[in-house]
């Protein structure tokens, strides 16, 4: 009898994943079940595990299957079960053995070797998966694998608008692509569906080619093909031809004593749908009866608004809607939010200690000023990462170093085809800030430009509109108010009058790196650095200070001279000018969720 070999595909991230989450100390208090096992859900798409879900065993309110399937975008699913195992002696054998047959996985069942460091799937009926393939790229392997949908509303729907989502009346439900003139109905066809995206396709590879070298298009979540959908409704009375409106607006009055009540409830939805490449013509009835499904399943309860998540180490976007408060707002600070995130944070094993899936880090679609001038590869030049690593990093004070936690770029004059060499040193110890808060997944937000923070300061009318696009310096207060109004962080000021006052505050600012690791901004009187650590001896007093110098013009991939010359290094405190005065910017990057 001939036998098929199933293949199995998966993404090595996600065993680093799964070695995250079981080594994290929060997550082990939260994982284990009644018999000591932890376990995991597949979520995929067929035979292809794209993330892991931790499944929780205590007071966290897991989310239910269907939470989970409108949480991630239609098409993926939740395929199979991952258990943990610690060897392969003959009692996990057994184990597994029962693990197997009673399992209640729909697909795949997968175990992974902590001691060995493997993985290896089975299929429902208990038949050992021969063949296991890593996918080495993961987003090229979804372009290859599908197309995207992104259905939205671009207004608040009103009830009567979902009732007809809810009826029968499909025939009155269009979808519009967005920026066309072009309808999608539940009529359209696969092939209809596949033309689209070929034109889409290859309009942007026309649009690419033909542009200038300063601009290109931006992709959506690092999906190349994606259709944006908005709905339309069919309108026909006795006296006007059919008409198509994004909503409609009807709302329900009762009197009560003698006054009118007008009772109105707002819906909006968010999907990203994924449509497999290989689609069948016989699957076309079912196309956007999916996409309506998709959207009932968001607009069951008003009064929702829904957000789309990008994080890093997930190949897809999460999707969480917040209950708007009575003024129809979104208020992040919430404890019934605060509650609904760490359920999330959990359920996705992300960090519990970072503002992952606040609406303000919500990805926001690139606008088509953001396409015409997002070309990254002309926008900037090479930075290097961490070049503080390549220093001895040991005291030499008979102290103790405190250091930047985590990963940064270093921004100089004259990066990034900018010459701002005379003026732009804080704006360069700002964009080395953000670039860590990038890094450390504060924010999906680019590294802004020096016109960008200008144009902020403008917009906040603390500068004049003058200084957009000037030559102009900042200092340790609009990094600040830049800070906040980018990233929702706020700042702490430590001021000095004079260089030789510094020394007293080593140790704050070495507090400062243990407790919050993030660069510090120096301003004041005179030249911009950035500080990346403090070792301070408390006994003596004595101190240095970790300098990374923004004023270097040269190479900026050219490590050795950057070392040889000073630009980072340990400096002592005669860096400090005794007749000049400095602010130091201390970023308080939030410590919960």
């Amino acid at each position: 009898m001939t036998t098929t070999t199933t293949i199995v595909y998966y993404n090595q991230q996600i065993i680093e994943r799964i070695k995250w989450i079981i080594e994290n100390e929060e997550y082990k208090k939260l994982l284990l079940d009644q018999d000591d096992r932890v376990s995991f859900k597949l979520v995929g798409y067929e035979q292809t595990v794209l993330y892991v879900l931790p499944n929780v065993h205590s007071v966290v309110q897991m989310l239910n299957d269907n939470e989970i399937r409108d949480s991630i975008p239609f098409g993926l699913d939740i395929i199979g079960s991952l258990y943990i195992i610690s060897n392969d002696d003959d009692d996990e054998k057994k184990k597994k053995e029962h693990l197997l047959v009673q399992s209640s996985s729909p697909m795949l069942i997968a175990f992974y070797d902590q001691q060995l460091d493997k993985i290896e799937f089975y299929d429902k009926e208990s038949n050992r998966i021969e063949e296991i393939v890593q996918i080495t790229n993961i987003q090229e392997h979804l372009n290859n694998q599908f197309d995207f949908i992104w259905v939205h509303s671009n207004t608040i729907l009103s009830k009567d608008t979902i009732e007809l989502f809810k009826s029968s009346k499909k025939d009155s439900i269009y979808f519009k692509k967005s920026n066309s003139k072009q309808l999608l109905s539940i009529n359209t066809t696969t092939n209809q569906l596949k033309s689209l995206f070929e034109q889409q396709s290859t309009t942007k590879k026309n649009s690419t080619t033909s542009s200038s070298s300063s601009s290109t298009s931006t992709s959506f979540f690092g999906f190349k093909t994606v259709l944006e959908l908005v709905p339309l409704f069919k309108v026909t009375t006795n006296d006007i031809t059919n008409l198509l409106t994004p909503q409609l607006s009807l709302v329900s009055c009762s009197n009560n004593n003698n006054n009118n009540i007008i009772q109105e409830s707002s819906y909006e939805f968010n999907r990203i749908v994924f449509i497999p490449k290989q689609s069948s013509s016989s699957s076309d009835d079912t196309i956007f009866n999916n996409i309506i499904k998709s959207i009932l399943n968001q607009v069951s309860s008003g009064n929702i608004k829904y957000y789309q998540f990008e994080i890093p180490f997930i190949p897809f976007p999460i999707t969480i809607g917040y209950e708007k408060n009575g003024s129809g707002l979104i208020d992040d600070e919430d404890d019934k939010l605060k509650s609904k995130r760490y359920n999330y944070h959990v359920q996705f094993g992300l960090p519990l200690d970072k503002p992952l899936l606040r609406s303000s880090k919500a990805y926001t679609p690139p606008t088509p000023t953001d396409m015409d001038n997002s070309n990254s590869s002309s926008k900037f030049t090479p930075h290097i990462q961490n070049i503080h690593l390549n220093l001895n990093l040991e005291s030499k004070i008979g102290g103790i170093v405190s250091l930047v936690q985590g990963s940064y770029d270093y921004f100089h004059y004259l990066q990034d085809h900018f010459d701002d060499d005379g003026w732009g040193c804080a704006y360069r110890s700002m964009q080395t800030i953000c670039s860590w808060l990038k890094y450390q997944d504060y924010t999906n937000r680019q590294v802004p430009t020096h016109n960008e923070i200008q144009n902020i300061l403008v917009s906040i009318q603390d500068k004049p509109p003058s200084f957009y696009k000037s030559k102009q310096w900042i200092g340790a207060f609009e990094i600040t108010l830049c800070l906040q109004n980018l990233y929702n962080i706020d700042c702490k000021i430590i001021n000095v009058t004079s260089g030789s006052e510094v020394i007293y505050k080593a140790r704050e600012l070495a507090r400062h790196f243990d407790r919050d690791g993030s660069p510090i901004m120096i301003g004041g009187g005179v030249l911009a650095y950035t500080l990346l650590g403090v070792d301070f001896n408390a006994e003596t007093g004595d101190a240095r200070y970790l300098i990374l110098d923004p004023h270097y013009t040269g190479n900026p991939t050219d490590l050795k001279n950057i070392k040889d010359k000073g630009w980072c290094a340990w400096k002592g405190s005669n860096i400090f000018r005794k007749d000049a005065f400095y602010n130091f910017c201390l970023p308080q990057v939030p410590k919960d969720i």
